[in-house]
């Protein structure tokens, strides 16, 4: 599958160039025009890079903007952002985007070579680190799941995920079994790639079973 890129311009005349600019490189691109058609797209399909102009509104960067940085620092902490701009931005602003994007590059309009920007949209492309997915692939998350548990009863379950993982137990419903509770937080261990951090919690509240089952091989 080829990869994929999110261009996020409003600057319809930018939005041609940098398809233009993509394309022999053999990406996909999808483009938002602002910060609603970004998330939309952000939730919907899954993404190498995002170019992301950080100022979306004529000469001022809103609250929207921010908004989008934001999320994609905390909704998607693996995906590469290249910032571009048609500014020269003073250290205070380069400051906040550097805080709150994260990005992995700059592209400055007023300075755009072509052959520079495919070699800075491929570089970026190569920081993106493995999925998920991969990093969790050689877990044995029956081996984990088996002391997760022998570990906690189901109040202990509930309360271990309200203090240490509150955005699993915030998915808890009534009347849902420990066993459930159990998959819930296992999924959410390899999504976000906290299943080191589960063993570590685990041999920290309840080190009894952990040393029950220190001889299992979680990798």
């Amino acid at each position: 599958m080829p990869p994929c890129i999110l261009i996020v311009e409003n600057d319809l005349d930018w939005q041609a160039g940098f398809q233009r600019a993509l394309k022999p490189l053999g990406y996909v691109v999808d483009v938002a025009e602002n910060t609603d058609q970004a998330a939309t797209l952000l939730q919907s399909c899954k993404y190498d890079l995002v170019l992301l102009d950080i100022c979306l509104k004529g000469d001022a960067i809103d609250l929207d903007c921010q908004l989008l940085w934001d999320s994609l620092r905390q909704n998607y902490p693996d995906l590469p952002v290249v910032v571009t701009t048609g500014w020269l931005l003073e250290p205070p602003l380069m400051a906040r985007v550097l805080l709150r994007v994260r990005p992995v590059g700059f592209i400055y309009k007023q300075d755009f070579d072509l052959q520079d920007f495919r070699r800075r949209i491929l570089d970026a492309s190569a920081k993106r680190p493995p999925s998920p997915e991969a990093r969790n692939s050689n877990w044995d998350t029956a081996a984990i799941r088996e002391l997760v548990t022998a570990a906690f009863s189901d109040e202990e379950m509930t309360t271990f995920c309200f203090d240490r993982f509150r955005s699993v137990h915030e998915q808890f419903g009534s009347g849902m079994s420990k066993s459930q509770k159990v998959q819930q937080l296992l999924d959410y261990c390899v999504r976000h790639s906290q299943l080191e951090e589960l063993l570590k919690l685990i041999k920290e509240c309840n080190p009894g079973q952990y040393m029950r089952f220190q001889n299992q091989d979680y990798r």
